[in-house]
């Protein structure tokens, strides 16, 4: 009777103090999640390094109908700002990413199809461009690249360099992917010469990369054309991770990373170098990893989303917190409909975001 009277005044005297008595996570049941289901499609999250402000790519043809175009926005999570990026029309904008110091952004631009038939989406995505501005769309510069297939890029640590994802070819009508056969490259800013960041290994799907240091990148990566063996058990050995960590002119095929997580997906990291990662916990299924710097690793079940679930995830500099995409609607040509949430490490809670409409979102003049 005794400690249960001191520790009833032990949470009396916390809640006084302004302080929540913690609540362990219980990974044995899925986590409290309201799924916001709109019509939405979102593709893309870069969390600026003031950990409010997040740099989002999303598709619709609501801003200027009928025409069907990716924009670039910027919200900030803690004001519920939504504002669009004033950039030309005659564009779509993919796959934003924000400067380390958050004073400039990077984005892969492609034009806008005549229509919607294949043809005119392989032209399109067939004369991608690289492009940098400043933090509030000012200032957009190409970068001198030519022109082809890109994908996802990321900023070296010293802004010198960006590195980015390009294919060789699109596939065939009828597939259930579009581009294929991606390589890393990286282009110099300073000398402005671009090349091979690594070996020409041809990855068959290939997702988010960041850089861990200025010569290593870490990035997702799966079906490599180049891989000694392609087998199941091969896959198997390293509990078919998705992760691969690329080594500055390293041209042999190194093997897949971070395999002690289970179906290690989806690699984000923070500025003190922690990496958080999707996996499989055998006990507890799809979670949520954080691998600190210092070796130690913890796990949150990830809530129950249907389709799909979380299809991309971006860590907030300081570590403090996680964005995500997840799928909520079915598959068009368009793609997924999907809503955006977030997780709060400090409160160990998963929290769903309801966005402004895209049509109402400001045009953006001077986000600094």
């Amino acid at each position: 009777m005794h400690h249960r009277l001191q520790q009833a005044l032990i949470f009396i005297v916390m809640i006084a103090w302004g302080v929540s008595p913690a609540i362990a996570y219980d990974n044995n049941v899925f986590p409290e999640f309201q799924i916001a289901k709109e019509d939405r499609r979102f593709s893309w999250i870069s969390i600026h390094p003031d950990n409010a402000r997040w740099l989002i790519t999303e598709c619709t043809d609501r801003i200027e109908p009928p025409t069907d175009k990716c924009y670039l926005f910027i919200y900030n999570i803690k004001t519920k700002e939504y504002r669009r990026l004033d950039l030309p029309a005659e564009y779509s904008y993919l796959q934003g990413e924000f400067s380390p110091s958050g004073r400039q952004i990077a984005a892969v631009r492609v034009p806008v199809p005549r229509n919607e038939s294949y043809e005119e989406m392989e032209k399109s995505a067939m004369n991608a461009d690289l492009l940098l501005m400043r933090t509030d769309g000012d200032q957009v510069r190409k970068a001198g690249i030519p022109k082809g297939i890109l994908g996802a890029l990321a900023w070296s640590p010293d802004e010198t360099k960006v590195a980015y994802w390009s294919a060789a070819m699109i596939r065939p009508k009828g597939s259930k992917s579009f581009r294929t056969d991606f390589d890393l490259h990286e282009y110099d800013l300073q000398t402005e010469v671009n090349r091979l960041f690594s070996g020409e290994f041809h990855f068959f799907l290939v997702g988010r990369l960041q850089y861990r240091n200025a010569d290593q990148i870490v990035a997702n990566a799966s079906g490599p054309l180049r891989a000694k063996k392609s087998t199941f058990a091969e896959e198997k050995k390293f509990k078919f991770s998705r992760v691969y960590c690329f080594e500055r002119e390293v041209t042999h095929l190194q093997d897949p990373c971070y395999s002690l997580v289970p179906h290690a997906t989806h690699p984000a990291l923070d500025t003190k170098g922690n990496l958080y990662l999707q996996g499989q916990d055998e006990r507890h299924g799809l979670s949520l990893y954080k691998l600190s710097a210092d070796r130690e690793m913890q796990h949150w079940t990830i809530p129950r989303i249907e389709n799909i679930g979380i299809t991309f995830q971006s860590v907030s500099p300081s570590g403090d917190h996680l964005g995500f995409i997840y799928s909520v609607g079915g598959f068009s040509r368009r793609g997924y409909q999907s809503s955006l949430g977030y997780f709060d490490f400090s409160t160990e809670r998963w929290i769903s975001l309801c966005l402004p409409d895209p049509v109402s979102a400001a045009m953006s003049q001077s986000v600094h």
